[in-house]
């Protein structure tokens, strides 16, 4: 029999379905009581995404497959043809199931039904359950990308892809992922799901590391967003070394937040079992490092902050530009004046605490998780700024200004007086959450789409502003904003050409316009993990990035970034079908690229040398084949020019950026010739 694979939750956490994948509330949430084959199957697919293993094995498994609460069973698709035992804790929903179950007499684990029926169930239930967001898939028999609702094309394979994307949140390495879920790391089909890196939130370090190089992560992520290091997987050659065997070395890091950061850090530690490269039985360390209200640095008074995966050392103005930002993050644990236990909405936090899986009752919440409740040295309650803002019954009450407007203009400019051009004025209250919720969906109604003939005679729809666009620049607006600045309120102005959103506070943190792309700081940390955990935050740090992207793909411009005093002012352009145009014709441009070269030597080599391309004849081709069709593919411009595959993507490359660009995705996008 083959190996065993192994690894344990620290601390009993739940891994939940990702909601990139399916919206695990509102699948465990429905009502199902009536309809009993249904009821099973979405427990089968609850329990499946504990799990990860493949359907067929999933049918296989009785009685006997559970020993304690791990899941043992023999992968049926085994590695290079050979059996591989799967050994998987259970977290708490998959041992409640179970236990929904244990009265079934029959051999297997489960009553089973037929496995299409459980495919086909599924999309019942997704569509009951209200999970009908848009997904992009590729058709088999067209191969072009098609948009459809996921409860459509939701099937069995869904909870393994699952299983596997938030194992690898848990430990970020193929080798261990793959132990439990059956295959080699470095498969084909493994890579498929595997999206995960290190990043901003988190880092691998070998046992090895010197306690003092250690610091500085720790110290890095403290300074911005916090994040999880673990430790006994080489960052270098990831494999999994573990640290049972390194016992003093162990002790040493675990006082390295005590011992080598100043002022000490509150890292939560926790072990992982796994299997090490060696096929012994091991534990990875597990760090988790809050972010801080505090500048920390390393013993040789250095400060960092983490930007991207890098641990980055901060100059003295950046030092003291993070400590200023750092007492503004502090606000949001300030006791509000005046707010008792009665102004906050206690189904609000039942709900939130259901989400992140905790237990006890709603209060016992507030009091034991990120200071929303405290007691003072008079043994008086205190209610923090951010429990009001999330959870209040009125959080207007203690912040009046702390609410999102939206107002409409007609034209481009903004008018007073007389000439007032305001046609539309709308105010959104209520908690963060609640806010967010209510201007999105209003500013949807506000979007517009319109369709229009394309440059390549086909018919394009576009809207005036993409929709991850409008949600994420509304969450980051409310998310980010400073909270301590009472005097007004978030503003979202829309133009006939543009949006523009104002938040109150500058950028915070080591966040430039020229590296907002890939640096991230959270003013309010606390509201920014409570927005997450509702889906609304994505990855920290990837957002803005994407709404680069998004606007790119459309043929508009990047946002735009300025501070007047203390309002934070973002514009995005309007996306117009006039600017992905270009003022000359396509052919047109080709004709004077093809005379620039043939004129003269002299001419031809200035273009060279300002271009830094040869544009060869194989080159003026290819843009020719894009002026006749836009959406010709690589191997259709070889069969024409009796070159490989290969040339031609060599020489697209050479000319990408210079003569011309891609719009749109890979798949289902097309070329465009730019001067």
């Amino acid at each position: 029999m083959g190996g065993t694979g192994r690894a344990q939750l620290p601390d009993g956490k739940e891994i939940h379905p990702n909601s990139k994948e399916c919206d695990f509330p509102q699948i465990m949430n429905c009502d199902l009581s009536d309809e009993p084959r249904l009821l099973f199957h979405r427990d089968l697919f609850l329990f499946h995404t504990c799990i990860g293993c493949r359907v067929s094995d999933l049918w296989k498994m009785t009685k006997q497959s559970v020993t304690g609460n791990v899941v043992e069973y023999i992968a049926g698709k085994g590695i290079n043809g050979d059996p591989k035992t799967i050994r998987v804790p259970l977290n708490k929903t998959g041992i409640s199931i179970l236990e929904k179950y244990k009265d079934y007499k029959g051999p297997s684990l489960f009553p089973f039904h037929f496995q299409q029926d459980y495919n086909e169930d599924l999309k019942v239930i997704f569509k009951k359950a209200g999970v009908d967001r848009m997904v992009t898939i590729l058709n088999p028999t067209t191969r072009k990308e098609e948009h459809v609702p996921i409860c459509e094309v939701v099937a069995s394979h869904m909870a393994r892809r699952t299983f596997i994307g938030n194992m690898y949140k848990k430990v970020n390495d193929k080798s261990m992922v793959g132990m439990l879920s059956g295959h080699k790391s470095d498969s084909k089909a493994f890579d498929r799901y595997w999206t995960g890196k290190e990043g901003q939130t988190f880092d691998l370090k070998s046992i090895q590391i010197d306690p003092k190089a250690l610091a500085i992560p720790i110290v890095a992520m403290a300074n911005a967003d916090g994040g999880l290091l673990a430790i006994g997987i080489s960052d270098k050659t990831r494999k999994i070394e573990g640290v049972n065997q390194y016992t003093e070395k162990l002790n040493e890091l675990l006082r390295v937040p005590f011992d080598f950061c100043i002022p000490s850090i509150s890292v939560k530690c926790s072990y992982m079992d796994c299997i090490d490269q060696h096929g012994n039985e091991n534990r990875i360390l597990l760090m988790e490092v809050p972010a801080s209200m505090f500048l920390h640095t390393n013993q040789a008074d250095e400060a960092f902050m983490r930007v991207g995966d890098k641990s980055r050392k901060l100059t003295f103005e950046e030092r003291l530009q993070l400590m200023y930002d750092k007492g503004e993050r502090s606000y949001e644990d300030t006791a509000v004046y005046g707010a008792m236990i009665d102004d906050i909405d206690m189904d609000a936090v039942a709900d939130y605490a259901k989400l992140v899986g905790y237990g006890k009752s709603p209060l016992e919440y507030l009091r034991e998780n990120n200071n929303f409740v405290t007691t003072n040295d008079k043994g008086e309650e205190n209610v923090s700024v951010a429990c009001i803002l999330l959870f209040g019954k009125n959080p207007q009450k203690f912040f009046p200004r702390g609410r999102t407007r939206f107002i409409r203009y007609e034209g481009v400019d903004e008018k007073v007086g007389a000439e007032m051009n305001v046609i539309k004025d709308v105010i959104f209250e209520g908690t963060i959450l609640n806010q967010v919720k209510k201007t999105i969906e209003y500013l949807e109604t506000q979007v517009r789409e319109h369709t229009f003939l394309g440059q390549h005679g086909q018919f394009v729809t576009r809207r005036d502003y993409p929709e991850f666009v409008i949600q994420e620049m509304t969450v980051n607006a409310c998310c980010h904003r400073a909270y301590n600045i009472k005097g007004t309120e978030i503003q979202i102005k829309m133009f006939d050409d543009r949006l523009v959103f104002e938040s109150p506070g500058k950028l915070p943190g080591q966040v430039k316009p020229n590296n907002i792309r890939t640096t991230h700081f959270s003013r309010n940390p606390k509201i920014a993990a409570f927005l997450k955990a509702y889906h609304y935050v994505k990855e920290f740090g990837e957002g803005m990035d994407r709404i680069c992207r998004e606007q790119e793909a459309n043929g508009a411009q990047a946002p735009s970034f300025r501070t007047d005093d203390f309002i934070l002012k973002i514009t995005i352009p309007k996306v117009t079908e006039k600017v992905a145009e270009n003022p000359k014709k396509v052919a047109e441009k080709v004709a004077e690229k093809r005379q620039g070269v043939a004129e003269t030597e002299q001419k031809a080599n200035r273009k060279r040398a300002e271009k830094g391309i040869k544009l060869t004849e194989n080159r003026i081709k290819i843009l020719e084949l894009i002026e006749e069709n836009p959406y010709i593919s690589r191997s259709e411009m070889a069969k024409v020019l009796g070159i490989s595959d290969t040339s031609v993507y060599r020489n697209i490359e050479a000319m990408r950026g210079k003569y011309l660009r891609r719009v749109g995705a890979d798949k289902g996008g097309f070329w465009e010739i730019i001067e």
